[in-house]
């Protein structure tokens, strides 16, 4: 009994540090994403003030061009008046009218195509971050959740009659099959599949068609994507719009397309140095079968990868279950379990 409620303490510590854990890094994310929003406002508003100052400065540099011309004619008609002769000077006082008049439909140009205008920069605060500051009251939520303990007494004479009782044991041939749906997948040769996050069904047909089928849960088909030059022969989500998807036995590019299935474009190619078959995803790694080489391990982050060495065949599919990798050996007909180095 000491035992059992020791464990359950030591594992509701265990659980509380992850959650602190969780929630830092959930703080860390939203501090980045704030940053981010900050830097690229300030970025806006010095490209507005910029914008500004660009237009005034374009007026004044027309006005001082025009205020040069008039102190010209201001100090020749200052000449006229001291030297020239009354016929020289009604001659110039002319003269002097038709560019003054000028000058004024200049200026009133540049009031009618409001080169004159105040400009002013105007910032709001977006609702969203505005809800934060007003609307958003806790960080989460808390609650203690009980469920029945595995724990319970026995007696010595139970555990003899237990052990005298030899439990049966079940194989693979024991697990039976029961059919619950049946999919059309609308191509020729289907080699690869997987399930999405909100349960799409992705088919790649191999080799003839080179087609990358996307179908609803309920069995509709709501796209399909060409995989060319590829040969398209194993497929795994990576999130709810990206795939990762496998060249198979093409002699053109060997390695991982990597698929936009929302916009139907590609977003990087991984290369490989032979065929890849067979792939899955565990976490924030890829995992797939390279001819005649073994399984490599590929961070979906940064694309860095690993070889884990082992002899994969030419059909060969690969799956990951906690520390253990599984794959398929069409050579001997076998499933070979190797741990992750």
């Amino acid at each position: 009994m000491k035992k059992n409620r020791n464990v359950n303490c030591t594992y509701i510590e265990k659980i509380k540090t992850q959650h602190v854990k969780d929630i830092l890094k959930i703080r860390v994310e939203i501090n980045r994403h704030l940053d981010d929003l900050e830097k690229q406002i300030i970025r806006d508003l010095e490209e507005k003030e910029g914008q500004c100052k660009e237009d005034i400065q374009k007026v004044l540099s027309s006005i001082r061009d025009k205020e040069a011309i008039i102190s010209q004619y201001h100090s020749k008609f200052q000449n006229i008046k001291q030297y020239a002769s009354d016929l020289q000077t009604f001659l110039g006082i002319g003269e002097f009218k038709v560019k003054v008049n000028e000058h004024k439909l200049y200026l009133q140009s540049l009031m009618d195509t409001k080169g004159f205008e105040q400009f002013d920069l105007v910032f709001k605060i977006d609702t969203d971050v505005q809800s934060i500051l007003n609307g958003l009251k806790h960080f989460g939520s808390t609650e203690i959740k009980a469920r029945p303990s595995n724990f319970g007494l026995s007696r010595s004479k139970d555990k003899q009659a237990q052990l005298q009782v030899e439990g049966t044991k079940k194989t693979i041939n024991d697990v039976k099959l029961i059919l619950q749906k049946k999919i059309k997948t609308y191509g020729d040769t289907g080699k690869g599949c997987c399930v999405s996050e909100v349960g799409q069904f992705l088919f790649i047909d191999h080799c003839s068609r080179k087609l990358l089928s996307l179908i609803s849960s309920g069995g509709t088909l709501k796209l399909n994507l060409l995989v060319h030059p590829s040969d398209g022969f194993d497929i795994a989500c990576i999130d709810k719009k990206t795939v990762a998807i496998t060249t198979g036995h093409s002699s053109k590019k060997t390695g991982i397309d990597i698929k936009d299935i929302e916009n139907g474009f590609n977003i990087k190619f991984i290369n490989l140095p032979d065929r890849s078959l067979g792939i899955t995803r565990d976490h924030d790694s890829l995992f797939v079968c390279v001819a005649a080489l073994g399984i490599y391990k590929i961070n979906i982050v940064d694309h860095t990868s690993h070889l884990i060495i082992c002899k994969v065949s030419l059909n060969s599919y690969v799956s990951v279950f906690g520390d253990n990798i599984y794959y398929t050996n069409s050579n001997d007909h076998s499933v070979v379990c190797c741990d992750r180095n």
